[in-house]
């Protein structure tokens, strides 16, 4: 049901470490974005194992109807979204106990967003400060609502320090999450972005490059990106743009 996609990764226009990261697995249809922290060789290395951990147990029992879950079961979910959930959950708690032993300043985390596809539903699962938006008839809505001081998009573009999660892996006994499932349809365009995006950007910016027909899927993410650099940006970027 995919018609296009366009996933990428960078350090921006400032940093010599890219602590953000991507995993695109079109097997299982599984599609992630993460924002790290921690400084470089803690943030960067912390994201790397968090991105193995989550899709390697999330293979395993995902799409499996016979699949005991160690952790949590909603039965509301798709298997695929209470798979992710423990994939999540397992990685967290492993994370956690690397952390514990360590100074403050030694310890990494990370923000992620996940969109997992299975038939027309989409499983759109988020920790911290990442945002999902779907573009849908020319209008852009939020999925999820990132884990801020204040959502985004309120007056124009996010003051600094806004975006900072007030929760992710690592860092909390508890993982806050947010967990929703939608049906997507023909025509609509799925977007995921990191704060080093979307806090320089506003709901007319995003429609008018994802509805631009001309534009390839990563020459769209290549616009957004530029846009929010000429704007001020000196974080990391990701974003992930599927089109339906």
């Amino acid at each position: 049901m995919i018609k296009s996609y366009s996933a990428k990764t960078n350090q921006g226009p400032c940093l010599e470490v890219n602590e953000d990261d991507i995993h695109i697995d079109i097997a299982n249809k599984l599609f992630l974005a993460f924002d790290g922290f921690g400084g470089a060789g803690i943030g960067d290395k912390t994201v790397g194992d968090l991105k193995n951990k989550i899709s390697d147990f999330y293979t395993k029992i995902g799409g499996d109807p016979d699949s005991t879950m160690p952790f949590f079961y909603d039965p509301k979910n798709l298997i695929e979204t209470n798979a992710f959930i423990n994939s999540m959950l397992m990685a967290h708690e492993d994370l956690l106990k690397k952390n514990e032993p360590k100074q403050m300043h030694q310890r990494g985390g990370a923000s992620m967003m996940a969109t997992i596809l299975c038939e027309n539903i989409l499983s759109v699962v988020s920790v911290g400060n990442l945002v999902c938006a779907l573009v849908r008839d020319s209008k852009v809505q939020l999925v999820t609502t990132p884990d801020t001081m204040d959502p985004p998009w309120i007056d124009t573009y996010q003051p600094h320090f806004y975006t900072t999660p007030l929760n992710a892996f690592g860092l909390f006994t508890n993982l806050n999450y947010e967990s929703k499932e939608i049906r997507v349809r023909d025509g609509d365009t799925v977007l995921v972005m990191s704060d080093g995006v979307y806090s320089r950007l506003t709901p007319k910016d995003i429609r008018e490059i994802v509805a631009n027909g001309q534009l390839k899927e990563v020459e769209k993410v290549d616009k957004l990106f530029a846009l929010s650099n000429e704007r001020g940006n000196r974080d990391n970027q990701s974003a992930i743009i599927l089109r339906f």
